[in-house]
């Protein structure tokens, strides 16, 4: 069914025809330029959802096993996609940071040849730009390693295939395999199958419908299949299941509250590159019409789970194309009648430009503030302080010495290599603010109690933003109990157990 040689041969002048392509290849380098610079404007610190990451990635190489050893809610394909971060760059900032310019810049580079199949090579690299611009929002996301970016990347490589090249069973594998990939590392990337069932549908009048359905599965199963495969042979499925489903459908979700203020400031800041995208509707395709639905399934499927601001990184890049489409007007040729209305819409166009240069020079200003004071929230330790608390603490202990962390602060584990004491090490703000009794002793007070660990890190900012909560006054009541403080850098602080 699958001519090897064949497919082998696609693959190898696909890279040949993108690759080496002297200027497709500028574009690439520039891109890359770009995130650099994009990426080191950020805070220097390690994101508290960057360190649990990194945290599950290294204990999957210690032999722990994702949701059994050590809890975390999402798919285990993110921890999978981190292990060479953890393999290549250990504890260099520097590596890290560019590991995630690699995974943005690819994506950043597919939107580029998306935009220019779907309209032109300018429209291409405007939807790259705007697409960086977005993604190096430092208030709002600036974090690469997150799920959203490794999970766009798979995704834009699926619409790449979609899109760019044509459809075919050996396509369909391909195409199978990345959805899985992404579905792999973010639940919300389900939306797929929405402009995908409408891609199947059209491909289906011209080739066989039960081949092609066969493929993409088939592609499906060979990246989804061992993922199952070592969870159940490793007794973790069923808690794979609970964490990353029933867990989720507990909490419900954000707050309605929470998703009009995350819509309300999403709005503020891309509302040009909305309009510009509405602009794009003038002179649709077939192509951004697959594109339209990339973004709304997106948009939809971000208002239904938790719609928190880096969240909205899955609308990024289909945004991006539209609006750069929109920003170069459309092609078709004039009329006496339509002068007016060309006129208004030019009028609209320099409009949002100025919008778009205003949201630059605040995007410069933010960087510089947060750089200037190394964090973007009170609560968030920057690099330095993240490495003076963990070789503290590393320098105190022995390596098979198990710590406690609390809130979540789990880059702390990562740094020190230093064993959590228990299996949750990142606490979730709505899960925890809602664990019952018994749940409060098997993660926390039973965990410290059973191990008794020499060192308490705890993250003082943290607590004074969320002090009224029932759990969180219980863990700080039995840390002045038992611990008194040794060391202080920023937010964090470090105790020591009493004798």
């Amino acid at each position: 069914m699958y001519p090897h040689p064949r497919f082998i041969y696609i693959v190898f002048i696909l890279i040949l025809q993108y690759i080496v392509d002297k200027n497709r290849l500028a574009v690439l380098l520039f891109l890359v330029l770009l995130n650099i610079l994009a990426a080191f404007s950020q805070a220097l610190s390690i994101f508290v959802d960057e360190g649990q990451y990194l945290l599950v990635s290294k204990k999957m190489l210690d032999g722990w096993v994702p949701y059994r050893d050590i809890i975390e809610n999402k798919p285990i394909g993110m921890y999978i996609s981190l292990i060479p971060a953890v393999l290549l760059c250990g504890k260099d900032f520097v590596k890290l940071r560019l590991f995630g310019v690699f995974i943005v810049s690819l994506t950043s580079f597919l939107i580029f040849l998306i935009g220019e199949r779907v309209k032109d090579k300018k429209a291409g690299l405007l939807g790259a730009l705007v697409f960086i611009l977005i993604e190096s929002f430092p208030n709002l996301y600036g974090y690469n390693l997150l799920t959203e970016p490794i999970a766009n990347l798979f995704i834009a490589a699926l619409f790449y295939m979609i899109i760019c090249a044509e459809l075919g069973y050996p396509g369909a594998l391909v195409i199978g395999a990345l959805t899985a990939a992404s579905c792999s590392v973010k639940q919300t990337s389900l939306f797929v199958f929405i402009p995908l069932a409408f891609v199947f549908m059209h491909a289906s009048r011209k080739l066989d419908r039960k081949k092609l359905l066969l493929s993409f599965l088939i592609g499906g199963g060979i990246v989804a299949v061992p993922m199952l495969l070592y969870l159940s042979m490793s007794s973790a499925l069923g808690d794979a299941i609970y964490w990353n489903v029933f867990s989720l459908i507990r909490l419900g979700g954000s707050t309605l509250e929470s998703k009009f203020e995350s819509f309300f400031v999403f709005s503020f800041f891309l509302f040009p590159f909305v309009f510009f995208a509405l602009l794009s509707l003038e002179g649709t395709t077939e192509r951004m019409k697959v594109v339209w639905l990339w973004l709304l399934s997106s948009f939809i499927f971000v208002q239904i789970g938790y719609a928190w601001l880096h969240n909205y990184l899955f609308i990024a890049p289909p945004l991006s194309i539209l609006a750069a489409a929109g920003m170069g007007g459309t092609r078709r040729k004039k009329r006496r009648k339509d002068g007016i209305w060309e006129s208004v819409f030019n009028g609209i166009r320099i409009i949002l430009f100025l919008a778009v240069l205003l949201l630059i020079i605040s995007e410069l200003r933010m960087m510089i503030e947060i750089k200037k004071n190394e964090r973007v929230y009170s609560f968030h330790a920057s690099w330095e302080e993240q490495q003076e608390i963990s070789e503290f603490v590393s320098s105190r202990t022995n390596k098979e010495d198990g710590i406690f962390v609390f809130r979540n602060n789990a880059e702390i584990y990562y740094l020190s290599d230093r064993k959590p004491v228990t299996r949750m090490t990142f606490f979730f703000w709505d899960y925890f603010a809602m664990m019952n009794e018994s749940e409060m002793n098997e993660f926390i007070i039973g965990p410290l109690e059973e191990h008794r660990p020499k060192y308490f890190v705890f993250n003082a900012a943290d607590f004074d933003a969320f002090e009224e909560t029932r759990n969180s006054v219980m863990v700080k009541e039995y840390l002045d109990s038992n611990y008194e403080l040794v060391k202080k850098s920023g937010p964090l602080e470090v105790y020591e157990r009493k004798s």
